[in-house]
């Protein structure tokens, strides 16, 4: 996984809230400890940095507070249906699977066809007010062993995802060595439901 940007400024305002947070809790525990007389006492980086895990990992994402960290969640399993067209201006159709790995802070977008896997290295994420956003990342695309015709190459890709994060139209070029164009759509897989019987 690797960082990505965002647009707003809700990090900035909730590292600084986790900061404050790690100052004060870590004066309270360490008061506690001394007249407990266990362990040595708790730097303040500790536990900012055991606040920012929880943060960064899980809490950023629950419901009633996901809110506040004004980052949309787009991890999970979503199908591709693409079409490319290249220097010789003829439009091929393709298929694919796609998994976003998302935390508060990084994320890793792979991107995975009959022919090819594509890893994301790096994105930024932008906002639209009431209408979800987009995330534009390059990515580099190896081929499969057994798919002659292509060949290993970088490139990059603008995903623009609605409100609810389940549908998105996303736009591609490579570099020089394919000089393809291309669009996508992404459809978020939901998940299934488990039968009761056999849980």
């Amino acid at each position: 996984m690797h960082a990505y940007s965002i647009s707003n400024r809700s990090r900035l305002t909730i590292i600084f809230w986790i900061a404050l947070a790690s100052v004060m809790l870590s004066s309270l525990v360490n008061a506690f400890l001394s007249r407990l007389a266990l362990l040595g006492p708790i730097t303040t980086s500790a536990v900012f940095f055991g606040l920012f895990f929880v943060v960064d990992r899980f809490a950023w994402r629950c419901r009633g507070i996901a809110s506040l960290f004004a980052t949309p969640d787009l991890s999970g399993e979503w199908d591709i249906k693409g079409k490319t067209s290249g220097a010789d201006n003829v439009e091929r159709e393709w298929f694919g699977e796609a998994t976003i790995t998302q935390n508060w802070t990084t994320i890793s977008i792979v991107l995975e066809t009959s022919g090819s896997i594509s890893e994301s290295k790096v994105a930024g994420m932008k906002l639209r007010a009431g209408r979800g956003g987009s995330i534009v990342y390059s990515y580099e695309n190896m081929r499969k062993q057994s798919e002659d015709s292509l060949t290993d190459h970088r490139g990059t890709c603008e995903l623009h995802f609605e409100k609810c994060n389940a549908y998105a139209k996303a736009y591609c070029f490579n570099d020089r060595s394919r000089k393809t164009i291309g669009e996508m759509t992404w459809i978020k897989k939901q998940p299934i439901a488990k039968d009761r019987d056999n849980a």
